[in-house]
């Protein structure tokens, strides 16, 4: 059986900023700067952390989130990843910011540092993602706010997702390496010293909604090939799902992106 994961993960996310964005994030395919998780933390921000300081982005990609979180431009804003062709753009684009080419190796430059570290979309692409929670816990202050986001998996997209990969080692994703769930993050949260505070869950379209056709129907499709199985069958379930979705339980964790708010200890 294939496996076509990406092993070169610095190359093949230099190939998609220097490409269409819209085939890989779902923001620029709305025409939009900030993806909702952004546009999430960027109110849970302003609403529990009025007096809010230096900030870190952990993978920050073209950094749209620093650059429009602020009015005030004179606080610190950091941004680490190691795509130099995003950095080049987010350089370009808000000057003000302090970027930094590299990876979690980087991190050590701004020990106890930081009043809000925030990382989306990041933490499951790493090989070691609780030493990785380690080292952005080191990065803050004493109270300090550490904010992720990685897929969410507690709905129909999910479910069908994790049985492919548990059951037949099928990647939906050639760059995640780890699919992370609140199980997970609770028990680093307990064993390295950081208080979950708030979990919420964006993005609830591609679940089972109004944007499930389009993403799965690729992915899976996609998935299958790669792993020489028959995708013949992908409309016929995805037929189903769209049938039955009024009946699929609901609440606010099922949508398919999870933040997770933590404070350091």
């Amino acid at each position: 059986m294939k496996d076509g994961r990406v092993d070169n993960q610095k190359k093949y996310y230099d190939g998609i900023y220097a490409g269409d964005k819209s085939k890989h994030f779902l923001k620029y395919s709305n025409g939009e700067l900030l993806s909702e998780a952004h546009l999430f933390v960027k109110n849970w921000i302003s609403e529990n952390v009025p007096n809010s300081g230096n900030i870190l982005d952990f993978g920050c990609g073209e950094a749209d989130f620093l650059g429009l979180l602020y009015s005030n431009s004179d606080i610190r804003r950091i941004g680490i990843d190691f795509s130099h062709v995003a950095l080049e753009t987010a350089a370009k684009r808000y000057p003000f910011l302090e970027l930094v080419l590299g990876g979690e190796e980087k991190l050590s430059n701004f020990e106890n540092a930081m009043d809000i570290v925030v990382s989306f979309g990041t933490i499951e692409h790493l090989d070691n993602p609780k030493n990785t929670l380690r080292k952005l816990l080191d990065s803050l202050k004493s109270r300090g706010f550490l904010i992720l986001s990685c897929p969410s998996f507690f709905n129909v997209r999910g479910i069908i997702w994790m049985a492919l990969v548990k059951l037949f080692n099928v990647p939906m994703s050639l760059s995640d390496k780890h699919f992370l769930s609140l199980y997970e993050f609770k028990n680093w949260a307990e064993e390295i010293k950081l208080e979950l505070v708030d979990f919420k869950t964006v993005n609830f379209a591609p679940a089972h909604g109004k944007s499930f056709r389009k993403d799965m129907f690729k992915r899976l499709t996609n998935a299958l090939n790669d792993s020489g199985m028959d995708s013949n069958n992908v409309e016929e379930l995805i037929q189903w799902v769209e049938n039955n979705s009024d009946y699929f339980p609901f609440s606010e964790s099922s949508g398919t992106e999870a933040l997770y708010f933590f404070r350091k200890y």
